[in-house]
């Protein structure tokens, strides 16, 4: 028999509980922002600006840059559609949101039966649309013409990495 912390309600995650995963989650927010602004962002701009110079691992810049946005950010979310996705077939086996066990952050009624069901099947939606926005952009950084490219500015040698 799934788990209930009530009849008809979800358990819920206590003040202290709350508190500690605000400033876990927040401390990682802060840090993100803060590498990106000090190092990723600068280095981006730097890297963009003689794009068509570069040359990383024998690729040039410009296909890296198209195919790291239209394919590279897409499965970059992969590891969020697959949890919810298996969040999703957890939903669906035990017929009940949330999930059994899984506490919440409000006070939340549990969901039983065909529309719990229906909300599990929806989980999969997240990792269905990431791989069908990869293959898309896999197929559209395909169609530019990347080879023709003016290279005469370009100080021969500009290689990055290895």
């Amino acid at each position: 028999m799934p788990y209930r912390a009530g009849k008809y309600h979800a358990k819920e995650y206590s003040k202290k509980e709350k508190f500690r995963l605000l400033i876990i989650y927040g401390s990682l927010v802060i840090l993100l922002f803060i590498v990106s602004e000090k190092w990723l962002f600068p280095w981006l701009r730097e890297f963009v600006e003689t794009i068509h110079c570069q040359e990383l691992w024998g690729i040039s810049g410009i296909k890296l840059l198209i195919y790291g946005l239209f394919v590279g950010l897409p499965v970059s979310l992969l590891p969020l559609g697959i949890y919810l996705s298996h969040r999703g077939l957890k939903i669906i086996h035990e017929q009940q949101f949330p999930p059994a066990g899984e506490k919440v952050f409000r006070k939340t009624k549990i969901v039983r039966g065909k529309a719990a069901i229906l909300r599990g099947y929806a989980h999969h939606i997240v990792l269905l649309s990431i791989v069908g926005i990869a293959i898309w952009g896999y197929l559209t950084a395909a169609q530019f013409d990347l080879e023709k490219i003016d290279r005469s500015s370009c100080i021969m040698g500009n290689k990055v990495g290895g």
